[in-house]
């Protein structure tokens, strides 16, 4: 490996500025949001063509450089992590929406724009980016991707890679793959393009994207409800499913979140019969027609298993009911030492497997806060345990790390996976035979070895050669 003849190559079609080497800015580019990783990059390069990638890529592998595909860096398994002398190939300069088809319709655009750009992009031409999360503002397409990205409308929309239907990339090897497709059918063989879509930038690198986009949902209602038990929640779920014909997301989150953002966040509990162990529903459904009371016979059917239900079509009101979810993550950073997991569960399977969490948590973690909140209505359940900053961090990081293990055991044992969202990436990467066959991870090393036979592009994300 000869980093020095690697970078005097680079120089020879790169700009200096599109090469960093200062020590602060290889720090800040070799992390992502987890932060159980020393940062440990060698340099930054930001590529402003596919061009550029494919000759980054094909010098990386003249010199058996490692490089590490970065986006907005939004993701929380480590997977832009850089800890091993890594070059940071960053995608951000690549940030050009290159054409609008209105006849599929989609938007197609480089891999570094950020994820709000192309929503406001899409309602300039009336037309809807449905895929969104509270990332979206810093998050870069090619990320998202690369990671499969879910968010509140999963239940609605699906993950991203329902709306993606072309791609280009740069594989492992410096080879440009064209997978453009416009077209709504294409039965010729394997669909590679899926292949990339979800890898963690482990196969290649993506530099180009199109991407569906549907109809604006125009008028829309919000329902706020109390429940008594989450088996409750799953009824309002059953309920929903028959009498909402377009329910955009399905939210829920427990007391102890509902108690804690109006803590840090200085908002009020907006029902008057306030108890503990209390489950909160957000709702949000499309309207179809004029109606007083919007869907008032979904509120009818659930009134067996609803405290109280609030309701608004209100923008204003809409968005204070979204507060009580969007705030809980920033509202438990704010408050201590905490630990998320980013897990999903079959439905069906939901109600005992989150008493099964509660009971472990009662029974070995006394000095933790568990809260619990995500997206319920595809099975995405957020697990975060907060503790005091008085709490050693040696001791936290090893309670952790077994409460991990006992946490995926029992996700392993209702069939779940162990990333909902975020992928695997280092921080999961120990644990990936909780979700996956051995079986399955030899067929993806393959897969590995074919695109990127060399170990050039992520090396060490997911599982190890």
């Amino acid at each position: 490996m000869d980093f020095e003849a690697f970078l005097k190559d680079l120089s020879s079609f790169l700009d200096k500025n599109q090469i960093l080497l200062e020590k602060e800015d290889v720090l800040f580019y070799s992390l992502d949001r987890t932060k159980d990783f020393e940062p440990n990059g060698s340099c930054i390069v930001f590529p402003k063509s596919t061009e550029e990638v494919q000759k980054i890529v094909l010098l990386a592998n003249q010199y058996k450089i490692p490089l590490v595909p970065s986006g907005g860096r939004t993701g929380y398994s480590g997977g832009a992590v850089a800890t091993n002398q890594e070059v940071i190939i960053s995608l951000s300069k690549m940030n050009r929406i290159l054409e609008f088809d209105a006849t599929l319709p989609a938007i197609t655009c480089e891999a570094g724009v950020i994820t709000k750009h192309l929503q406001e992009k899409a309602k300039e031409h009336h037309f809807y980016f449905p895929v969104d999360f509270a990332s979206s503002y810093s998050s870069l397409i090619g990320g998202n991707i690369a990671t499969n990205a879910g968010g509140i409308r999963v239940i609605r929309y699906g993950p991203l890679r329902n709306w993606v239907s072309g791609i280009e990339v740069v594989t492992g090897k410096g080879e440009v793959l064209n997978f453009w497709g416009k077209l709504i059918k294409n039965n010729t063989g394997y669909d590679l393009k899926q292949l990339f879509i979800g890898s963690e930038g482990t196969l290649g690198i993506i530099t180009k994207a199109t991407l569906l986009l549907t109809q604006i949902p125009k008028n829309t209602v919000v329902f706020l409800i109390s429940c008594k038990n989450f088996s409750d929640v799953l009824e309002c779920l059953k309920e929903s499913k028959h009498h909402i014909k377009e329910i955009l997301c399905f939210e829920v989150f427990d007391s102890s979140c509902m108690e804690l953002v109006c803590s840090k966040h200085q908002l009020t509990n907006p029902f008057s019969n306030v108890a503990s162990d209390v489950w909160y529903v957000l709702i949000e459904a499309e309207i179809h027609q004029e109606e007083e009371i919007p869907y008032m016979d979904f509120i009818n059917s659930i009134a067996d298993f609803s405290i109280d239900v609030l309701y608004s079509t209100t923008e204003s009101i809409k968005k204070g009911f979204f507060r009580f979810r969007e705030d809980i993550s920033e509202a438990v950073a704010m408050s201590g030492r905490f630990h998320k997991n980013d897990i999903s569960i079959p439905i069906s399977y939901m109600d005992q497997f989150i008493k099964n969490i509660k009971d472990l948590v009662n029974q070995h973690y006394k000095d933790y806060q568990l809260f619990l909140f995500g997206h319920a209505g595809d099975g995405n359940i957020h697990v975060n345990l907060l503790t005091s900053y008085e709490k050693d961090i040696n001791q936290f990081k090893k309670e952790m790390q077994e409460f991990d293990l006992q946490l995926y055991g029992m996700i392993k044992h209702y069939n779940g996976s162990i990333s909902a969202e975020h992928g695997i990436g280092l921080l999961k990467k120990p644990y990936l035979l909780y979700t996956r066959s051995p079986e399955e991870i030899e067929y993806m090393k393959s897969i590995k070895k074919i695109f990127d036979p060399n170990n050039i592009l992520n090396p060490g994300k997911i599982f190890d050669l």
